[in-house]
This record gives structure tokens, C-alpha cells and sequence, in this order.
């Protein structure tokens, strides 16, 4: 059994049965699934790796314990920044707890004290924090992440009184209160929401490190009446001290403006998008899109990515156009390459002939980040999609992370035009793959017309795999 020194992270949602208890089963495992999602892309962007699930929590390892406190930044950013676009009772709230040790290596799991420690730990670290035990300050690089110490805590399990620290939030955030608070801005009403740990972690993911832009008004008020009251009268509270040096004309703009507004999302009571979703869970496609081109929010940048997701979803996906809204909704508002799902419909969108320009954008854009779901996509069944992600992932730098024999055999099996079976026959011979011969000898039963153009091709495939 191997062993290995490595940082321990175990991150999980905070008071999670409440907040399921008004979920559907099906509801909740696919918010666990977006939080898993979330996490493992997170962590797969600093060097880490997600190792399993554990209901409401998660379980990772990275190299490093500096890269370990980063994920956590970022991940607490990240979370931070979803919960702007959904309303309260929507909003989660996680903790990170890391801890560095030696681990036992088996089967893709790992065991021994660090694992149990950081899962104490985690037990006892408030919401919205960071916490870490002292084996990981000392090995972490300190010039990168500012920490201070919690104090000493003992754990069932743990021989020893365990010194444990925490991450600083940035200056614009503060401790409600000591021992045990919970994280709460302190930055005043009229400033725009910033992230709460700097932005420095997702800086080292490659996502935006910027305070988090306000959305606009439409997109609030997209998430419904009681938010955008919610907001109006924060604002106007802290607004006040400056109604003296406003002309009264633009207040009376601003207040029909928002009366305008509100009657507006009372239309929409379940979201902007329920009836468009509720088409696509249906198995509606056409209907979605419908929903989707009459939506008045259809010009958002909310809107162009979710009409741009419809369009993936049709029968006959139409995704040059897809990435296309995808490109505009993203320099629009970038904190969208946040969202996993906004990732994987970029990466959709390859799938046409025509996706010079989406492969650049994402290449671009996302760089390594978009290494995951490009070898998803290599996989895939759908020739575009699949030659386009390679010639991306080659132009990344990932060409031995790609199974080219396996790319050859989608070709072989699924490719309409016989010259493009052909050619994938040949391949597949050179290189001698042997998971091919099945395949190969089931291509030998098409039909004359299927196979007009093989000639000896597959027999000679055959042939060179076994010899």
C-alpha cells in the first residue's frame, strides 16, 4: 500500500438538511451533483483532486497545502458568487477544513490520521471559513496566504490539543463575532459586492479576480420581487444622505423605473427561466425554444447563455449559434465562466464545422481550465465535437492525455461517410489497437454500398493488429 505526504481538504455544506428538507429528492441530488461539480473543477485547476463524495461533503487531496488554502479561497469566492444570482432560500453556504499528513494510498482512496483530523476539524469550522491545523502552516508558503491563529482545539480521536489557524477573509469582510462566527461583510450599502476572500484563489484558477459586478437590473430582478425589494430598500437607505444633491426628475425616473420593474418579476414567480427549463425537462426541446426567443430577458447576458444552452439541446444542436450567444454573454458579464455548465455548453459548441472561432475564445479564455470537459467531448460520438476538442486539447498541450485509438474507433463506428471509416480503419491498424478487432470485424458485415470505398482496408487492419 502506498503512502504519501499530501494536504487533506474536506469542504461541506453547511445545515444542508435543513435546506433539503424543502427539496424534492431528485432536487437535492442535483444540487449536490452541481456542488460536487463545482468543487472537483475548482480543484482540478490548482493541482488538486476530488476522491469521493460523502453525502453533503466532499473529500480532496492536493501536492501542495498552499494550493490546498487557495481551492478553499476559491471555492468560498466561488460559492459567494452563485449566491448572488439565486434567491436566500437557494443560497448555500460552505466550510473548508485542511489538514497535511501522511495518507495511505489504496484504490483511489486515501486513509490514516491527516483524512480523520481534517474531518474533525471540518465538524468545527463556522460557515463561510477556513480553517487549517498547524502541520499545514507550517508547511504552506506564508507570503501567499495571509492566516492567524484560531487557538488550540482537541479532537475525539486525536491524542494531542491540535493548533489550528484560518485563513484571513479579505479587509472588507469581518468576524461577527469571536469563536465561532460565521463570516459577514462589513463594507458599506452603496459598494459593490466584492468576493470575500479577495479573489486571490480564483485568480490562481484563471477565473476573474474582480470584485463580483452587479449584474443589472434586469438580472436582479430576474431572481424575483422580494430580492429586488430587498435591494431597493438597502439602497435607498443608504441613499438618503444623498437625496439633497439628486434632481427630484431622475428620483421620479428611478421610482417608476422600479415600480416598472417589480411589476415585471412578479411574472415570473418560479425564475426567469422556469417555463424554458420546464420545456426541456419534458423533453420539449422545440417548445424551449420558443419560450426561450419570446423571454424578455432574452438580451442579458443571463439570457443569451441559457437560450444558447436550448439551442445545444435540440434535436439537431445548432452550435455555431450557440457559441456565438456564448461569446457575446461572456464579454458581457465574465463572471459567467464561473458556472461549470456555462463551460461544458462553450465547449458544446465545437460541435460544427464552423468553431475557429469558439475554439480561440475558449483557448483563450480558459486555457487549461477547459481540459476536463474537452476530453469528455473527445470522447463523444459526434464527429465535430470530438475532432475539434482534440485539435483543441493539442493546441493546449494535451495530446498524450488523448486516446487517439479510441477517437479512430468512434470514427469507424459511427462516422456516415465511408471515407471517413476508411481512413479510421487504417489508422487503427498502424497503430496496432486491439480493442479495435471486434469492431473491425463487425464492419466487415455491412453492406456492399456502406462499405463501397474499404476495399481490402479492413481485412488489412485486422491483419496488422494481430500480428
Amino acid at each position: 500500500m502506498k503512502s504519501r505526504n499530501l494536504a487533506i481538504v474536506f469542504v461541506d455544506i453547511v445545515d444542508f438538511t435543513r435546506i433539503s428538507s424543502t427539496q424534492s429528492r431528485e432536487q437535492g441530488a442535483a444540487w449536490l451533483a452541481r456542488f460536487g461539480r463545482l468543487m472537483k473543477s475548482l480543484a482540478g485547476r490548482l493541482g488538486g483532486r476530488l476522491v469521493k463524495s460523502i453525502g453533503d461533503a466532499v473529500l480532496l487531496v492536493f501536492e501542495s497545502p498552499t494550493d490546498a488554502l487557495l481551492f478553499g479561497m476559491a471555492a468560498q469566492d466561488s460559492v459567494f458568487a452563485r449566491n448572488l444570482e439565486v434567491e436566500e432560500q437557494q443560497r448555500m453556504r460552505i466550510r473548508v477544513a485542511v489538514s497535511v499528513g501522511e495518507v495511505r494510498l489504496q484504490r483511489g482512496d486515501v486513509f490514516g490520521e491527516a483524512v480523520n483530523l481534517a474531518a474533525r476539524l471540518e465538524s468545527v469550522t463556522p460557515a463561510g471559513a477556513i480553517w487549517f491545523t498547524e502541520s499545514t502552516y507550517l508547511a504552506m508558503t506564508r507570503s501567499e496566504v495571509a492566516a492567524e491563529k484560531v487557538g488550540h482545539h482537541t479532537f475525539k480521536g486525536i491524542s494531542e490539543p491540535v493548533l489550528v489557524y484560518r485563513v484571513v477573509p479579505a479587509s472588507h469582510y469581518q468576524l461577527a463575532s469571536s469563536g465561532g462566527a460565521e463570516e459577514q461583510p462589513s463594507a458599506s450599502p452603496l459598494e459593490p459586492p466584492a468576493y470575500p476572500y479577495g479573489g486571490l484563489g480564483l485568480a490562481r484558477t484563471g477565473q476573474p479576480a474582480v470584485a463580483v459586478p452587479l449584474t443589472g437590473l434586469l438580472d436582479g430582478v430576474a431572481n424575483g420581487l422580494p430580492r429586488l425589494l430587498e435591494k431597493t430598500r438597502a439602497g435607498l437607505a443608504a441613499g438618503g444622505r444623498l437625496l439633497g444633491r439628486v434632481p427630484r426628475r431622475l428620483w421620479l425616473v428611478a421610482a417608476a423605473v422600479v415600480l416598472g420593474l417589480s411589476l415585471l418579476a412578479v411574472l415570473w414567480p418560479g425564475g426567469p427561466f422556469e417555463q424554458v427549463d420546464r420545456a426541456l425537462a419534458a423533453g420539449r426541446p422545440r417548445r424551449a425554444l420558443e419560450l426561450m426567443e419570446r423571454h424578455r430577458l432574452r438580451r442579458t447576458p443571463a439570457g443569451r447563455a441559457h437560450e444558447a444552452h436550448v439551442l445545444l439541446a435540440q434535436p439537431r444542436p445548432r452550435a455555431a449559434e450557440a457559441g456565438r450567444l456564448l461569446r457575446q454573454a461572456v464579454g458581457q458579464r465574465p463572471g459567467l465562466l464561473l458556472e461549470p455548465e456555462v463551460i461544458d455548453d462553450l465547449v458544446a459548441s465545437l460541435d460544427c464545422s464552423d468553431a475557429a472561432a469558439t475554439a480561440g475564445f475558449i483557448e483563450e479564455r480558459l486555457g487549461q481550465r477547459a481540459v476536463e470537459p474537452l476530453l469528455r467531448a473527445a470522447g463523444s460520438r459526434r464527429y465535430w465535437l470530438r475532432w475539434n476538442s482534440i485539435k483543441l486539447l493539442d493546441r493546449l498541450g494535451r495530446r498524450d492525455d488523448i486516446d487517439m485509438g479510441r477517437a479512430y474507433l468512434l470514427d469507424l463506428q459511427y462516422a456516415g461517410s465511408c471515407s471517413t471509416r476508411k481512413r479510421a480503419a487504417r489508422r487503427l491498424g498502424e497503430m496496432k489497437y486491439r480493442p479495435a478487432l471486434e469492431a473491425l470485424r463487425r464492419a466487415r458485415k455491412r453492406g456492399l454500398l456502406e462499405n463501397l470505398c474499404m476495399g481490402d482496408t479492413l481485412d488489412e487492419a485486422i491483419q496488422a493488429i494481430k500480428k
